[in-house]
């Protein structure tokens, strides 16, 4: 498939070029072409890292700070610093 520009693509092909580029977009269809893809939020992501922050910079003083400076309630870093034995323990 040597020579194609952007201008030859169909439409959902072209979307998906200028998101991930030509090269890649040509690999995705010939690995996925025809079969459904999930493509996941970023938040799932984000919240991870978060979590990951929190956890790293607790002092265990310091939940109401954290949970201002990441803007979530003091709860959720509270529910993060739960939860990170058990994630801890499974690996």
């Amino acid at each position: 498939m040597e020579n194609i520009t952007g201008d030859m693509l169909p439409e959902a092909h072209r979307r998906l070029a200028e998101v991930i580029g030509m090269e890649a977009m040509l690999q995705l269809c010939e690995t996925y072409g025809g079969a459904p893809l999930y493509i996941p939020k970023l938040d799932a992501l984000v919240a991870a890292q978060r979590a990951l922050r929190i956890r790293a910079e607790y002092d265990g003083a310091n939940t109401a700070q954290l949970a201002r400076h990441y803007g979530v309630s003091m709860r959720t870093v509270q529910t993060i610093l739960s939860e990170a034995p058990r994630r801890s323990l499974a690996r």
